[in-house]
């Protein structure tokens, strides 16, 4: 009998840029077409782009009109893209133009007179720049090894950013069809029922993360609270993505603005029935709560966090949650050391790459003291 051994199937690899599935490296980095093609435009265009805001946009698989051009550009700095490379491959060809005019003269005089007239040709309805949402990212589980090297160092904060991005895509997706979803004014029922809807996404993260592995039994007993703090981290998140806290509003799960004033605040919570019996008692505890809450997430704006630093505060708040919940939190913090070396060798990596040598025991040491913050929820 002749036994075949079965080929290894290849490894889905994705572009260090925007996230999108990619074939091979390009100008030193492994990145998509797309990304390439953007690289080599601004290196031989010699352009020049500027951030609106304060370069800190998120760069995913969204379509490429509505992404920041400058933060691309850094993103691919940052990912290992050499201008050299571009330099060395020689400047791109001119399109040609195809002499159009000159046909359609020969046409005309080719074409018998008719004066007859036709009716004009009417035109499609359908735009031909449609709006195409991007597919879905697919989530991979992470590698939890004590042995890591550089490049996994850098693979693991992007799987980590990663996951992010898909579960802002699969939450984007779950909003109803409207002009505009992402301004609209906050109604509490909304939020009820969006937070049994949203506790799924926590479930996902926390298994995709390698948490739910690594703590499963306390995550069964004291899931409520977990799922509290990951709404309540989930509207952190929002709110620092959208920056709308300079104008006194708070971005909560389903994108929907919460203007903090207590006229406001009193209207918000007059929109859920059931709470017309003791609507002034939670009033009188929900508005200090909400104006806290505020302040807080005040407090960790001025970090001015980036994407991978949120990436990171994120899981770093929900292991500091479930071994606060735990019986036992020494041994929970003992089974969570390999996750905490690799989110640490990870963050060093990235510190290392991308700011100066003093700023990185700096930013982290920032991140870790905003923790506890984390402990008031809405």
């Amino acid at each position: 009998m002749h036994f075949t051994t079965p080929k290894p199937s290849k490894a889905i690899k994705f572009c260090a840029v925007c996230g999108r599935a990619a074939i091979s490296r390009h100008f030193g980095a492994l990145s998509c077409k797309a990304c390439a093609a953007f690289f080599r435009r601004t290196v031989t265009g010699r352009k020049s782009f500027t951030c609106e805001k304060q370069r800190n946009c998120v760069i995913d698989s969204r379509p490429y009109q509505l992404i920041c051009q400058a933060c691309r550009w850094q993103k691919c700095i940052s990912a290992g893209m050499q201008v050299s490379e571009v330099v060395s491959l020689g400047a791109p060809r001119k399109p040609r133009r195809r002499n159009t005019e000159k046909k359609q003269q020969l046409q005309m005089q080719a074409a018998p007179v008719n004066n007859t007239k036709k009716k004009p040709i009417q035109q499609s309805s359908v735009a031909v720049s449609a709006y195409r949402s991007p597919s879905m990212p697919k989530l991979q589980k992470f590698d939890h090894n004590s042995t890591f090297s550089s490049y996994q160092n850098h693979e693991w904060l992007r799987k980590l950013n990663f996951v992010n991005q898909a579960l802002q895509y699969a939450r984007r997706a779950m909003l109803p069809a409207a002009m505009d979803p992402f301004n609209k004014k906050s109604i509490m029922p909304d939020i009820t029922n969006y937070l049994l809807n949203d506790s799924r996404f926590c479930h996902t993260y926390l298994v995709e993360t390698g948490i739910f592995n690594i703590a499963s039994e306390v995550i069964d007993k004291k899931l409520p609270e977990i799922i509290l703090h990951w709404s309540y981290l989930t509207t952190l998140l929002n709110t620092l993505q959208y920056d709308c806290l300079q104008h006194r509003k708070i971005t909560c799960m389903d994108y929907s603005m919460i203007e903090m004033s207590e006229a406001s605040l009193r209207e918000w919570y007059a929109t859920e029935p059931m709470f017309s019996r003791h609507y002034d008692i939670l009033v009188g505890h929900g508005i200090p709560t909400w104006f806290r809450t505020e302040e807080i997430m005040r407090k960790i704006r001025s970090l001015g966090m980036t994407n991978e630093e949120q990436a990171c505060f994120a899981i770093l708040s929900l292991i500091e949650t479930i071994t606060r919940l735990s019986s036992e939190p020494k041994v929970t913090r003992l089974r969570f050391k390999p996750l905490l070396d690799n989110v640490f060798r990870s963050m060093n990596m990235y510190y290392r790459d991308n700011f100066a040598p003093d700023c990185a025991a700096t930013r982290i040491g920032n991140l870790i003291m905003a923790l506890p913050l984390m402990t008031v929820g809405i």
